[in-house]
């Protein structure tokens, strides 16, 4: 599974996936971008998942027909 941490999650939780491909944000050289931008971008470079602080991502985004889990 690959997983996008976002700016909000150290990349330390990483340890715990160890079986996952876990990416952060910073990495992949999007910080500062907006959620709605930033789950498109995760979802055209393939991840399965955002892990986010952000509980209001999903009242703010549409994520119907999304294929990434937030």
């Amino acid at each position: 599974m690959k997983i996008l941490l976002d700016e909000n999650i150290s990349y330390s939780l990483s340890k715990e996936l160890p079986w996952h491909e876990c990416y952060s944000v910073a990495h992949m050289g999007w910080r500062g971008i907006g959620n709605g931008k930033l789950l498109a971008l995760a979802q055209g470079e393939g991840f399965d998942v955002l892990i986010s602080l952000d509980d209001d991502m999903r009242t703010e985004q549409d994520l119907v027909g999304m294929q990434i889990s937030v």
